[in-house]
């Protein structure tokens, strides 16, 4: 796990403290509908990156989210409206359908379909999650990635600091033998 966040933080402008924080609280409900580990990540990560908002913001508007989505009338309604949406669909395919429907939808058809799955207090967060999603050199899609390939970047960073304080150490202690 440790991998795989610090893989993500250094390369998106997100903290591996923000990931933790949202996952600790979205991670349950989203494995509920069906979201991987590394999906919820490049979720986050994305969100993050659009918003600037906090892990613990992010998390509740993706709860929020999620557990819309999987109510059948939420999804009634999103398919009255044209949102070729079923049960069947995880949460990401669930957002992915509703990225693809908006991309044709009318302004306001657009905005009471985000509000059926957002809930008007989260459509801004709900807004960045889509933003990209079907996108695969997005931010959703890459993070996403990086995360499931991630292997060694906890190790490698430790290593990394280690070999600098062992600089900053060792320097001082060569300068003081050499006098």
């Amino acid at each position: 796990v440790v991998n795989k966040l610090i893989a993500v933080d250094q390369r998106y402008a997100v903290s591996a403290r923000d990931l933790a924080d949202a996952l600790t609280r979205v991670s349950s409900v989203a494995d509920e509908t069906g979201v991987s580990f590394d999906q919820l990540i490049g979720l986050v990560t994305a969100v993050q990156e659009k918003t600037q908002r906090g892990g613990a913001v992010i998390a509740t508007a993706l709860r929020n989210i999620f557990t819309r989505l999987e109510s059948q009338t939420t999804i009634d309604q999103l398919r009255l409206l044209g949102v070729a949406i079923d049960e069947t669909q995880n949460s990401v395919q669930k957002l992915q359908t509703l990225s693809t429907f908006l991309e044709t939808a009318d302004a306001s058809t657009a905005a009471f379909a985000k509000s059926l799955a957002a809930g008007k207090q989260q459509i801004n967060i709900l807004s960045a999650a889509l933003d990209g999603i079907n996108n695969k050199f997005g931010t959703f899609s890459t993070a996403t990635q990086n995360s499931a390939d991630a292997l060694t970047e906890g190790l490698d960073r430790s290593a990394k600091l280690n070999a600098t304080l062992a600089a900053q150490i060792i320097a001082p202690v060569t300068d003081w033998t050499q006098i």
